[in-house]
């Protein structure tokens, strides 16, 4: 997968003690490959997606799936509020959601399933998948990462794959210098420091493994 050539040869990316996951490369890009073919079906390129999620290998998966496939992938941390995700819903015109339940997707008006990935859903709007159409630089998919602040009106930052790699090459260089060998998610992967300083560069680097806590459910 030529956009993912990246991903050292010798990444590993590993779940929780209660996932028991371990994916070395080539399963994590057949999981990819998955993920992005169901995508593909789903919604096809150039949607734009939002997902809710714990952290995991899955999380991952999609996350590179997504860039892969010419979609845009909107990461929504699980701490914020209804009022927080619809905002950032509305913001980001999202074509469809990986929700982990049928009944946080359709609070948020995602009611049709298109694509299950073991686990986490893919649900789209009854009225179908509008497809953005915004402008461009580069043929695969932007992410765009809100932050909540202090008020129910998240702002949102968005990032080409381009942006993203060039800040993970960069922590690359000093983390290999300095002899990193293991990366543990302290933070969720949808907050942009934890999904691109820490996984990306984790990815990047080799040699290393990612260890993925699971986080606390939003309440």
């Amino acid at each position: 997968m030529p956009l993912l050539e990246w991903v050292s040869d010798d990444a590993c990316v590993e779940g929780s003690e209660a996932d028991r996951q371990r994916w070395p490369k080539g399963e994590l890009m057949r999981q990819v490959d998955v993920c992005r073919a169901g995508l593909l079906k789903a919604v096809g390129s150039r949607a734009r997606i939002g997902l809710i999620a714990e952290n995991s290998p899955r999380w991952i998966a999609i996350d590179l799936a997504a860039h892969s496939a010419d979609i845009d992938l909107v990461p929504l941390p699980g701490f914020f509020t209804i009022e927080q995700l619809l905002h950032a819903i509305h913001a980001s015109r999202l074509d469809a959601i990986f929700c982990p339940a049928a009944g946080l997707a359709a609070s948020l008006g995602f009611t049709e399933e298109r694509f299950d990935a073991r686990g986490l859903r893919l649900f789209a709007m009854r009225s179908g998948i509008a497809c953005y159409s915004g402008s461009r630089e580069e043929n695969y998919g932007h992410k765009i990462t809100f932050t909540s602040g202090s008020t129910g009106r998240p702002k949102g930052v968005v990032l080409s794959m381009r942006q993203q790699l060039r800040a993970t090459r960069g922590l690359a260089d000093i983390s290999t210098r300095i002899g990193i060998r293991r990366h543990l998610c302290a933070l969720p992967l949808a907050v942009l420091l934890e999904n691109v300083a820490g996984v990306y560069t984790a990815l990047n680097i080799g040699a290393l493994t990612v260890k993925c806590n699971r986080n606390a459910k939003r309440k």
